[in-house]
């Protein structure tokens, strides 16, 4: 067996690391931003349900306990949310990810409303930190016009 000293084991395993090829690694707006998008298909052919049937992993958007089809929608919800799960950041992410819905001033306070040409986006949040169920959470995509589904665009 050879010895070697520990600082040049040392650095040839550090050469060998930087030699090899980088990892690209999706930051947490551009898998929102797929996430968001395959949801946004999903919900304008009207078959949500094959989100929760596909092999990859279905969108969660940080929800803890993911989300689930809903009549013909995509629904998220969690109480006691984390401080990164919150109305003000799902909002961010649409407007990031989708500047082309509008977003529409609610009649309601914490809640927020955009709408896009076949899918409508709402996201609410309620109770507090020091509430018995924390802060809670909900993010539903849904068709703008119920029962109308929309075939891909060509």
């Amino acid at each position: 067996m050879i010895k070697f000293p520990l600082p040049r084991i040392t650095a040839l395993l550090l050469a060998a690391a930087s030699a090899a090829p980088a990892q690209a690694v999706p930051d947490a707006m551009a898998i929102f931003c797929a996430q968001l998008d395959r949801t946004i298909e999903a919900v304008e052919l009207g078959d949500t349900t094959a989100l929760e049937r596909s092999r990859a992993r279905p969108p969660d958007f940080g929800f803890r306990y993911g989300c689930n089809a809903q009549g013909g929608g995509w629904f998220c919800h969690q109480s006691l949310a984390p401080p990164g799960l919150s109305l003000g950041g799902l909002a961010a992410g649409v407007r990031h990810c989708r500047p082309d819905f509008a977003q529409i001033a609610p009649a309601l306070p914490d809640h927020v409303l955009f709408t896009g040409r076949n899918v409508r986006i709402r996201i609410m949040e309620s109770g507090a930190p020091r509430a018995h169920v924390g802060r809670i959470v909900t993010f539903m995509l849904e068709p703008r016009a119920s029962g109308q589904a929309r075939e891909r665009p060509r």
